[in-house]
């Protein structure tokens, strides 16, 4: 299971084909299947420049309204301030990766996610993705798994996902 930008990096795990991938949840997957407008990657860039606690709340009240960051959600922003990746900007990949993914996919968006347009990224991954189902929850923003009436919703919608393809069952706590 991948969100954001890690759901981006579980699909380069998939698109080879690979079978030891048992299936993929993705959440809130940017512009992985669909576009990115450029306008989402310049307001990125000026969230991030200068890397502030400021800069940091205007992104997270953009990304996800209504969301305010605890205390601790804003420490660990500011502990990965100086983290750097040495993997490319998530671009949307081709078709041809799409169509190599092999295990059952689930991909999940907040209709109202300024990341890109859910809609177009759902008719994209049908097309190309030979297991792949969708669900966009209408009203909810790239924060769908922490914030609004939708939470319980989606995490019920991954789990019975999980349920359906996960060959190894998570044994319960007593």
């Amino acid at each position: 299971m991948g969100y954001s930008d890690g759901a981006w990096r579980a699909f380069l795990a998939a698109v080879d084909g690979s079978e030891r991938i048992a299936s993929l949840l993705l959440v809130e997957s940017g512009g992985a299947v669909g576009k990115t407008p450029w306008r989402v990657l310049v307001k990125m860039i000026r969230y991030a420049i200068p890397p502030s606690e400021k800069n940091m709340r205007k992104a997270a009240a953009w990304l996800m309204p209504g969301n305010v960051p605890v205390a601790e959600e804003m420490a660990c922003a500011r502990a990965g301030l100086g983290y750097r990746t040495r993997s490319p900007w998530p671009q949307r990949l081709k078709d041809e990766e799409l169509q190599a993914i092999s295990a059952p996919t689930l991909l999940v968006y907040g209709g109202e996610s300024v990341l890109g347009d859910p809609g177009a990224a759902a008719t994209r991954a049908r097309q190309l993705i030979p297991r792949c189902e969708v669900e966009i929850f209408p009203g909810a923003t790239h924060g769908l798994l922490f914030q609004g009436r939708d939470v319980d919703a989606a995490l019920d919608r991954i789990l019975r996902f999980a349920g359906r393809h996960d060959p190894v069952k998570a044994q319960q706590a007593n």
